[in-house]
């Protein structure tokens, strides 16, 4: 490749370059905007959640704290606990089970 040559791949590449630059650039300017129309939907985050739904208390009734535990710990409804017993140790607990077994 002669030097003219090489002058205009370089042209082309530095000019390519810019291209890209300006692209990433609307893109990001794009991807900003759509971020900060997305934030009004974050409040279903499950953290703001706890930080909106608070009021409950200690002295509230135990209808009220279930409430805000199922609505915290939401999960699938066909599982749930089974307690054992090991009357060998003495140990006991809980274990997961599911609705079709």
């Amino acid at each position: 490749m002669d030097e003219p040559e090489a002058d205009e791949e370089i042209a082309r590449v530095r000019a390519r370059l810019a291209s890209l630059e300006t692209e990433r650039a609307e893109l990001k300017a794009k991807l900003g905007e759509l971020e900060r129309q997305r934030a009004p939907l974050a409040r279903s985050d499950p953290q703001t959640l706890v930080l909106i739904a608070p009021s409950v208390t200690a002295a509230s009734s135990t209808r009220d704290k279930v409430a805000l535990f199922r609505r915290l710990f939401v999960g699938r409804a066909d599982v749930f606990p089974v307690r054992w017993d090991n009357h060998k140790t003495g140990r006991s607990g809980y274990a997961p089970a599911c609705a079709n077994e």
